[in-house]
């Protein structure tokens, strides 16, 4: 995935700021230290993380527009509340319901009752054509006709049919989660973190593989190369490369919650290579359950001097650190 070379160069004076916004999945608000937690009660603490929140700007009163998965992203997507798009239910694949309550029902893991609605379910759209309505209009769509080249790495979520998929809400160019490994489930490299007590869980390693879609909505899948997590990270450095002379927004929405900070971190730090290959000013966002960053202070400054370099003395990084107070 390397995007389209050309348009404006980003060494004018008036050229837009390019804008990646990083997504963690369900990265919850106490997996932070910086406000107050960190994991295994603040053993694993997130320095780095502090450190953005340090030296950016902090929100500390935002919330997410659902508790829930797909219709938070929707928000993110939209910036219009779940109940304003319509889609205000995470979709589930079918089965999924009345498997996860039998599941949960007969297990002792002292968890609440699962209780499934078979008459909500009858009134509720197919799962394949469950999403975000095409009516809604995106930020990649707005960001595209303003001359932006959009692209999309990782989950998605907010359907594929009919419209829905990430090509056909805005984005040029998608790497899409076909599945949900992050490596086949038999690699030696990989440690499968199963979780016995949670329905769910059981429920998703039974449909679970290993597996990418690249601009066609999942229909036709490939295996990444490499660990989930590093591949997206791989590629979006890919895309920041070769676009470095227009205007791009970048929407990575990673899989990993807390344990793959560090990973983004090396992100963060392989971006810079803007610094070298030419100038630019990017704008970078860390969205609704975010874990991101390390060590940003030197490559910002080497930043700064190549922007002051090519003639950007009035532009200056912004680093933001978006805390909602939903899931």
């Amino acid at each position: 995935m390397a995007g389209r070379a050309g348009g404006v160069d980003q060494g004018d004076e008036g050229a837009p700021p390019n804008i990646i916004v990083i997504l963690a999945d369900d990265l919850g608000y106490n997996d932070i230290s910086t406000f107050g937690g960190g994991l295994a009660g603040g053993a694993v603490e997130t320095p780095s993380i502090d450190e953005l929140a340090a030296s950016g700007v902090v929100f500390e009163q935002s919330y997410a527009g659902n508790a829930t998965c797909a219709p938070s992203r929707a928000m993110l997507m939209t910036g219009r509340y779940p109940t304003k798009t319509g889609f205000e239910f995470t979709p589930t694949p079918s089965g999924f319901g009345p498997v996860v309550s039998m599941i949960s029902n007969q297990m002792e893991s002292g968890l609440p009752p699962g209780a499934f609605n078979d008459d909500l379910a009858e009134e509720s759209l197919p799962y394949q054509e469950q999403g975000l309505p095409t009516s809604e209009v995106t930020i990649a769509e707005i960001l595209k006709d303003k001359g932006y080249y959009t692209a999309h790495i990782g989950k998605w979520h907010l359907g594929l049919s009919e419209g829905k998929a990430p090509n056909d809400q805005g984005f040029d160019d998608s790497l899409l989660m076909a599945s949900g490994l992050y490596l086949p489930e038999d690699d030696p490299n990989v440690v499968n973190a199963r979780v016995p007590f949670d329905p769910i869980d059981q429920f998703l390693w039974a449909r679970m593989n290993f597996a990418n879609a690249f601009n066609n909505g999942g229909q036709e899948r490939f295996r990444p190369k490499g660990y989930l997590t590093d591949y997206w990270t791989d590629e979006a450095v890919k895309v920041i490369r070769n676009n470095k002379h227009r205007p791009f927004f970048i929407y990575l929405a990673h899989w990993g919650r807390i344990r793959h900070c560090r990973r983004l971190v090396k992100t963060l730090r392989r971006w810079v290579i803007l610094s070298r290959t030419g100038c630019g000013f990017t704008l970078p966002w860390f969205a609704p359950s975010i874990g991101v960053s390390s060590g940003l202070q030197k490559p910002l400054k080497r930043r700064a001097q190549r922007q002051h370099d090519c003639g950007f003395l009035k532009r200056q990084w912004r680093r933001w650190l978006y805390w909602p107070s939903g899931g």
